[in-house]
């Protein structure tokens, strides 16, 4: 999201940097020649050279050696000590906009790689910055609020983040993603109708969207409208075939929710399937579809093609508990008892949190004599609906807070 950011950091922070007249003459020309190699991207040879080279205490000066400085270590991708310099240089000269861009830029730029850590020790810090930023002239955008959004999420700050996300929407309102964003950053914490709202004016807003109309999809069906989601999930595909999540979604939900699927939905995931026969996930979950259906008419299913086609995604993604676990319970409709033995063991292998796995593996140790195994798999299964049970209870926590927020205007 933030490449064209740091380009921008780059460019911005490496031109025009050494017009001041010089301290000493050595120092001027090893600046110099830092400049010329950050300009060509050699950032570790302009680092060397500046090694030794105090600030100048002249502020214009002293403005250009910490925005080079900020320049090497942004080409270094060493995004904190990046922002540290720009805020050396804004220090200098608090009430120049073009080194308070610049430096909020560079925060940003800190913040982003934050995000992607899995630890957090300096993103209050850098939130802390970029609002400081703000309070002194920033202007805010939708770009800001949305990143300052995910650094809440971040840091488990829900209202927060929902705050800033709802923020984006009004500064960037012809931005799709930013609408896209707070829903589910409002999904994540169960709180649905609020998010349906906003993706039923996206869609007016944005007709010819599958990104938009799959989101309020999924949206449907976490708030236990499977049915209603499966509809708007094929809309989707409509408008987009291509659009790959639209059919992982639908593959999803029809394979794991509800009645058996009804024929267009089969047709559309196997269609797809049929046309990008590497796609393995897709080919799972059309396999799996056509179980479903085969399952609910034993008098005319035809089970080898269907097993053929899970078998083959299996093989080719042996780590993939989704073909695993769904050619684990074809099998098992089929009851080739040994065969699903060996996928299903795979399947709760890869996904201890499968229940129907565990469950039916216990079956299958039933069948195959092993009642202790059978015995130990549904205690097993216990245990997973037991941790899946508590996980819900904990996000529904945060529910009264966004709601609270959505109502805060």
């Amino acid at each position: 999201m933030f490449s064209r950011r740091r380009k921008l950091l780059l460019f911005a922070l490496c031109a025009a940097l050494l017009h001041a007249e010089p301290r000493q003459a050595t120092d001027d020309q090893k600046l110099g020649e830092a400049a010329g190699l950050a300009r060509q991207h050699r950032f570790a040879e302009a680092e060397r050279l500046m090694r030794g080279v105090d600030s100048p205490e002249d502020p214009i000066r002293g403005i250009a050696f910490h925005r080079l400085r900020a320049a090497i270590a942004a080409g270094l991708q060493r995004p904190k000590e990046s922002a540290e310099e720009m805020r050396a240089a804004l220090r200098l000269s608090p009430g120049d906009p073009v080194l308070l861009k610049a430096t909020a830029v560079a925060d940003l730029v800190w913040l982003d790689a934050q995000i992607k850590m899995r630890s957090h020790r300096d993103l209050p810090a850098t939130i802390a910055d970029v609002q400081d930023l703000k309070a002194k002239g920033l202007q805010d955008t939708g770009e800001i609020e949305a990143l300052l959004g995910e650094a809440y999420e971040a840091l488990g700050d829900s209202v927060s983040a929902a705050r800033s996300l709802q923020e984006a929407v009004r500064l960037s309102p012809q931005e799709e993603g930013f609408r896209i964003e707070l829903a589910i950053e409002l999904m994540r914490h169960q709180t649905y109708e609020p998010a349906v709202a906003i993706l039923k004016q996206s869609m007016i807003d944005f007709p010819r969207s599958a990104r938009t109309r799959t989101a309020f999809a999924l949206t449907l069906f976490l708030s236990g409208k499977e049915q209603e989601g499966i509809a708007q999930l094929l809309e989707a595909i409509s408008l987009d075939p291509a659009f790959t999540p639209a059919i992982r979604y639908l593959g999803y939900i029809a394979s794991n929710e509800g009645p058996a699927p009804e024929q267009r939905v089969v047709k559309t995931e196997c269609d797809y399937a049929d046309a990008h026969a590497s796609d393995n996930e897709s080919n799972t979950y059309c396999g799996a579809l056509e179980a479903r259906l085969a399952a609910n008419n034993p008098e005319t299913a035809n089970w080898k093609p269907i097993l053929d086609r899970l078998a083959i995604a299996a093989s080719r993604a042996p780590a993939s508990s989704i073909a695993r676990c769904e050619y684990g319970k074809a099998l098992y409709q089929t009851h080739d008892w040994t065969r699903a033995r060996q996928e299903l063991q795979a399947c709760v292998h890869l996904d201890p949190n499968s229940i129907e796995g565990h469950y039916r593996l216990a079956r299958v140790y039933e069948r195959l004599g092993e009642g202790d195994l059978a015995r130990r798999e549904l205690a097993l299964r216990a245990e997973a609906s037991s941790r899946l049970a508590a996980a819900n209870d904990a996000r529904e926590q945060s529910v009264r807070g966004f709601l609270y927020t959505m109502g805060a205007r």
